[in-house]
């Protein structure tokens, strides 16, 4: 079951469109070492685009940690074992909220997701409008706590090329809710988003998690 509504969808370009075929060839590959990937000149020739075309969608893939580039060897995927997951930023405005009982639960979910993925999950303080460019370019994706935010703030957010998660104060304030596990999903939901490149737009957690949830 899908926990998260998405909003704000932009229109498929052969860019993305090509990104998105390639990811799932990657991702369905079951290969756990690195394998090539066809050149630049082969990839126009299959997509009937140009090099431009091509090298952007490189830059994608690249951005999404599932290939990298050796000089004089051509472009390589990551194998299953040893795909690269991009570090995570938890936005919490109310350094307050860092007391309260469900938000470090939280947090200790998300935080236990991004270290079997050996990667980091990076507290934010700091209002998006102040985020500096080569701040957002080192995260792959955020995770909002929504409390104070205001419109500006997440519209600021939409128009970044950062995918993030919105965490209603409602779920963390219901009392059934396994704020842990909630970290979990969120964490991992966000990871496949960036990877798949499904997080075009806004998802915000709508419904009690499942425990089967994975």
């Amino acid at each position: 079951m899908n926990h998260f509504a998405q909003k704000g969808l932009r229109k498929p370009t052969a860019r993305r469109r090509i990104v998105a075929m390639l990811t799932q060839e990657i991702l369905n590959n079951p290969d756990p070492a690195d394998f090539p990937i066809a050149s630049e000149c082969k990839l126009c020739k299959r997509f009937g685009v140009s090099r431009v075309t091509i090298r952007l969608v490189l830059i994608d893939l690249e951005h999404r940690g599932l290939i990298y580039r050796q000089h004089g060897k051509g472009t390589f995927a990551y194998g299953c074992s040893s795909r690269v997951h991009p570090s995570l930023g938890i936005l919490i405005k109310s350094s307050d909220a860092l007391k309260c009982p469900p938000i470090i639960e939280f947090i200790r979910g998300a935080q236990t997701v991004m270290t079997s993925f050996n990667s980091s999950l990076v507290l934010l303080g700091t209002s998006p409008l102040n985020w500096r460019g080569e701040m957002t370019s080192a995260m792959g994706g955020v995770i909002v706590m929504q409390e104070n935010l205001s419109a500006d703030e997440l519209d600021n957010l939409k128009n970044r090329n950062l995918s993030f998660i919105c965490i209603p104060d409602s779920q963390l304030a219901n009392g059934n809710t396994d704020c842990f596990h909630l970290g979990l999903c969120a964490a991992k939901a966000l990871n496949h988003a960036i990877i798949t490149g499904e997080s075009g737009g806004v998802h915000v957690w709508y419904e009690h998690p499942s425990p089967s949830y994975s």
